[in-house]
């Protein structure tokens, strides 16, 4: 989010001029004189504030030497859902050895569970690439 603020002021006594709230205001100030002192010129202060959201996860892989797919997958991070068109928080793990498949997301700002599903990994078919090619 985007604040923008300004204020004039006169170069020579530093009165504050309340009406000029804008650069353009200010702009209709320049050929009259300061109320208090008689003076011709403006300070004319601008300040621009922006709010930074800042978001981070992590993802790692455990694997085992000999082993070809890694032994447990896990990542928890933010993502952009389109469907929702918002932040959501994603966590998923894949745990090979222990054959259990979590994945839970949840609204970003309010921390709501929007969808959980566990289950054994052996179970877990259907999906992403494990998904039938369309029409066969």
């Amino acid at each position: 989010m985007t604040h923008v603020g300004s204020e004039t002021r006169c170069s020579k006594c530093e009165f504050l001029f309340p009406e000029a709230k804008a650069v353009a205001e200010a702009a209709a100030l320049v050929a009259q004189p300061c109320p208090s002192c008689g003076g011709f010129g403006l300070i004319v202060d601008v300040s621009i504030m922006e709010t930074v959201t800042v978001m981070d996860g992590h993802e790692m892989q455990l694997k085992r030497v000999g082993v070809k797919k890694p032994v447990v997958e896990s990542f928890s991070k933010p993502s952009l859902s389109r469907k929702l068109e918002k932040h959501v928080y994603h966590e998923r793990l894949i745990d090979r050895e222990n054959n259990l498949y979590h994945e839970k997301i949840t609204d970003y700002q309010s921390g709501e569970t929007i969808h959980e599903q566990k289950e054994p990994l052996t179970d877990h078919v259907g999906h992403g690439s494990a998904k039938n090619p369309a029409g066969k």
